[in-house]
């Protein structure tokens, strides 16, 4: 289980880092910004439920 929450913490910072990079202003920079505000929150989430913490900046 622990190597399938990895893999699912690794997709979530991959689409993490796209959403990040994009060059985005106003309104679509506020939504970039809740949705990866949302994807940090799985990734607690899942870190929290294993109980032990999977980093990777």
């Amino acid at each position: 289980m622990a190597s399938k929450n990895q893999e699912l913490i690794h997709m979530l910072k991959d689409v993490k880092k796209s959403l990040v990079s994009k060059d985005l202003r106003g309104e679509e920079l506020e939504e970039m910004e809740t949705a990866v505000g949302k994807l940090e929150a799985v990734v607690t989430y899942i870190n929290d439920c294993t109980g032990r913490g999977i980093y990777f900046e």
